[in-house]
């Protein structure tokens, strides 16, 4: 079955530039592929590795796939948002982009849905505090410093 690309999926990734490109095209043709293209099993969409399927696809190169079991199309972008921060070669305002959009995930997830519900609207109030710990930034909007900042 061939993999799809999910344009909302897609977006998520920041554009490799020229050079990065033309440096990966360059290291899959001298050693190959080394890393698995990441799919969400149920929907066999592409979640990781757009660029290297695109290059091994133009030249003939073999790679792998790892299927990813997901309950659904948040789960996916959480994944790859999660996937993407993990990244070494992010620049800082890509690593505050990909914060925001897991913020805005979360805070969503949090939202009540039920418009005859009593309850305020959010079940989870403590977010941004949550996040900044986690990613070891200040939470500019509550003025709370974590230590050991990290950019």
């Amino acid at each position: 079955m061939p993999l799809i690309v999910h344009p909302d999926l897609q977006s998520l990734i920041p554009p490799l530039t020229r050079e990065e490109y033309a440096q990966l095209e360059a290291n899959i043709l001298k050693d190959g592929c080394h890393d698995a293209l990441i799919v969400w099993q149920e929907e066999q969409c592409l979640l990781d590795g757009h660029n290297r399927r695109t290059i091994c696809e133009q030249h003939g190169v073999d790679y792998r796939i790892q299927e990813l079991s997901l309950p659904d199309l948040d789960a996916a972008k959480a994944w790859i948002i999660a996937n993407q921060l993990g990244r070494s070669n992010l620049i800082p305002e890509q690593m505050r982009y990909f914060r925001g959009k897991q913020y805005d995930m979360k805070k969503q997830q949090g939202k009540c849905t039920d418009l005859t519900s009593r309850q305020n609207g959010e079940k989870f109030t403590n977010i941004a505090p949550t996040l900044a710990t986690m990613h070891k930034v200040v939470c500019a909007r509550l003025s709370v410093m974590v230590p050991t900042l990290v950019p």
